[in-house]
């Protein structure tokens, strides 16, 4: 049967049909915008369902894709899930028994597989296609954050306030930060906080940058610059310079062993810059970021994790204190705080109800802090296994690339940070659809 390319309809014997890559691209859309609100719903004070509308998304698109999903990543994915499930009989910390890990088991299975669902089916999209979606995506939040910008802010928190009056989340209300660290109050776009609409920025503009017909130029390269100062100017964050620390990786990533020496003798030339110049960059440094480490924020993402990560691994080195379970490590991270004098410096963070995901948010160190060292590395071997699987160009470079992303925010648990997995996967390679019957009202 013939027919042109680029219609969304085929023709059947029991009349007219939808291409499945043609429903793909809504349902990227729908799991955008809650990637971007992180609307959860709750019991009581219990998170039941996070990320819900971006989960029926990627569930929608799991349901058209899951023979393909399970030929191909069947086996990695069963190798996961039987490590993670041995995890808890050798654990030694507490709470990391079965019954108490059952619902950020189930949450960390379904982002994972989410995450390829939703490769799998952006993959058959043609990528002039997704990336001028992606690119329009971005162009519609950039209009709605010059318009709370330009004096509609009123309304676009009474939306927010709307959105959030049900959920378990705070909503951002610190002007005089914002003004402080920034010289104005950031937009929002509907989400509870500012940061959230530059990691959904960041994100649009790593895909536009990886999809461009030829990524790595200058052009392409120019095109993300441009894009990411519109961005910076109406959210400002530091979010973007571990995206663009990551796009960097990406795109000069070794490709033989001359590429593999040159990258580590300008790693080490740059670090021996560094070196010498240490006195001069930690004054540039503590320049650029005093204001954000004055408010308690920078503290938690970037400093406290690293040492936080060693005194877990001193004591759960093997397999760490199990998926999920934060509460274990809350007594390294909170001494940590206390000793360094930060609770003295940010006071609003001595609380009882913190979470220890709430003062310590970085997402590599969490997946070290939960898997411990052994289980940390066969874990990212059967990562490494199912990229593979799914012809992921260089698979290492996603899974490094996913490491630099989430350092500075995640929760490595949830479908937010899995995501990630999927945009720094994806190349300028086009799909290749198979030649085959219609089998159903829906067809690739």
């Amino acid at each position: 049967m013939h027919y042109k390319s680029h219609s969304p309809w085929l023709r059947s014997n029991g009349g007219w049909v939808v291409r499945k890559t043609w429903l793909v691209a809504p349902l990227f859309v729908v799991a955008v915008i809650g990637l971007h609100l992180r609307l959860t719903l709750f019991i009581g004070n219990v998170p039941l369902l996070p990320y819900y509308l971006t989960l029926f998304s990627t569930g929608v698109m799991i349901t058209m894709y899951w023979r393909e999903l399970i030929a191909r990543v069947g086996q990695p994915l069963f190798a996961l899930i039987l490590l993670v499930l041995f995890m808890p009989i050798v654990s030694t910390a507490p709470s990391a028994g079965y019954i108490s890990r059952i619902p950020s088991l189930v949450s960390f299975f379904v982002s994972i597989i989410s995450s390829i669902g939703l490769y799998i089916a952006l993959e058959k999209m043609p990528r002039n296609r997704l990336r001028r979606l992606v690119v329009t995506t971005w162009f519609v939040f950039i209009a709605l954050a010059f318009l709370e910008g330009l004096g509609l802010k009123p309304a676009f928190d009474t939306v927010r306030d709307m959105l959030y009056a049900a959920s378990g989340r705070g909503v951002y209300e610190a002007a005089d930060r914002d003004i402080a660290l920034y010289g104005r109050i950031r937009s929002t776009v509907f989400a509870s906080e500012p940061s959230f609409l530059a990691n959904t920025l960041s994100v649009l503009m790593f895909m536009a940058y990886v999809l461009h017909p030829q990524p790595k130029s200058w052009r392409a390269f120019l095109q993300y610059l441009a894009m990411a100062t519109v961005s910076y100017l109406l959210a400002a964050s530091f979010t973007y310079g571990f995206f663009l620390i990551a796009l960097l990786i990406w795109s000069f990533w070794p490709k033989n062993v001359r590429e593999l020496a040159t990258l580590l003798l300008t790693s080490l030339l740059a670090i021996g810059a560094a070196f010498l110049l240490r006195d001069e960059l930690t004054y540039i440094f503590l320049d650029v970021s005093g204001n954000h480490m004055a408010t308690g924020s920078f503290f938690g993402r970037i400093l406290v994790a690293p040492q936080a990560a060693f005194e877990t691994l001193m004591i759960y080195p093997l397999v760490g204190v199990g998926i999920g379970n934060g509460e274990a490590a809350r007594p390294f991270i909170v001494q940590i705080w206390s000793d360094s004098g930060a609770f003295a410096l940010f006071p609003w963070f001595n609380n009882p109800m913190m979470r220890a995901q709430d003062l310590m948010s970085s997402g590599f160190w969490w997946q070290w802090m939960y898997l411990g060292i052994a289980g940390g590395v066969v874990f990212n071997l059967a990562l490494f296994w199912a990229l593979r699987r799914l012809r992921v160009m260089y698979p290492l470079r996603s899974i490094v690339c996913c490491w630099i992303i989430w350092y500075p925010g995640a929760a490595f648990v949830d479908v937010g940070s899995w995501v990630i997995l999927t945009i720094v996967s994806l190349s300028s390679t086009g799909y290749v659809p198979r030649k085959s019957k219609i089998a159903g009202h829906i067809v690739d």
